[in-house]
């Protein structure tokens, strides 16, 4: 992944500095990317009645395009260029909206696109299905609190705060 950024960093003419910040933003951003996944696909399946009738990985590509944990990112401009027909200096901030439906501005686009497409997509997904599966071969389908999810305040991920302890019993 380092190599890969670093070839497109020295395509691109970008520095070093641009570099590891991009690197250390990369690591946080799926940290919470993944956590907002696996949760809200714990959400889902709390929410239905039965034992999941699918595999998890299907329930988590459903819950990925019904509520990614990402929904918007800022990119920075690291030239003057124009995008979507404004003009966008270099330095300037721009909001890239990833959770749009197709009845907004088109398909949602949780790990991004073209060559902003995130590249741990495919890890994101397999850490979130070994996870998810995980919770549910141990415990089941969990109980929420009757009072519904509540979410950690982000400008842009979704991630359920779960406070669910399962019994002792189920467990061991």
């Amino acid at each position: 992944l380092v190599e890969a950024m670093r070839t497109a960093f020295a395509r691109e003419r970008l520095g070093h500095g641009a570099l590891i910040a991009n690197l250390i933003g990369f690591t946080f951003q799926a940290h919470d990317a993944v956590a907002g996944l696996i949760g809200s696909t714990i959400v889902r399946l709390s929410r239905a009645s039965t034992a999941p009738d699918i595999p998890i990985a299907r329930a988590i590509r459903t819950t990925l395009a019904a509520e990614p944990p990402i929904q918007n990112t800022r990119r920075f401009a690291a030239r003057d260029t124009v995008v979507a027909g404004q003009q966008v200096k270099a330095g300037d901030a721009v909001l890239v909206v990833l959770a749009a439906g197709s009845d907004q501005t088109g398909p949602a686009c949780p790990f991004g696109r073209g060559r902003h497409e995130c590249p741990g997509a495919s890890l994101a997904l397999t850490i979130a299905e070994e996870a998810v599966g995980e919770v549910v071969r141990r415990w089941g389908l969990l109980t929420l609190p009757e009072g519904g999810v509540t979410y950690r305040p982000s400008a842009n991920a979704r991630i359920p705060m779960l406070d669910v302890a399962p019994s002792r019993e189920r467990m061991l």
